[in-house]
């Protein structure tokens, strides 16, 4: 069996991520174009990995800091979870959730 290929991963400094989580260029994550093209739960899972491994992005706006200190909600209409829009399941139930 083939390893699966390994995906782009943002540089990490002073635990902050530098470019983007979701394809590892060099823009912030929240203006990527590419994460249409990537499965939520994947979505989900860089964050976590990323998260585990101590660097902070906030889940809220996906900027460098912990989304203990975002106040920033889904963008969805009917949706208050803390989560960006990229990351908005629509087949949860309450408005939208986790994958």
């Amino acid at each position: 069996a083939k390893p699966a290929p390994q995906q782009p991963r943002a540089p990490v400094v002073g635990g902050h991520p530098k470019g983007c989580v979701f394809c590892g260029a060099n823009h912030e994550t929240a203006k990527c174009k590419k994460h249409d093209h990537i499965p939520l739960q994947e979505k989900w899972d860089r964050m976590r990995e990323r998260q585990a491994a101590g660097v902070d992005i906030c889940n809220g706006c996906l900027g460098p800091h912990h989304s203990s200190k975002c106040s920033i909600t889904c963008e969805v209409q009917g949706c208050l979870r803390r989560h960006h829009a990229f990351m908005h399941n629509p087949n949860a139930g309450g408005g939208g959730g986790r994958a």
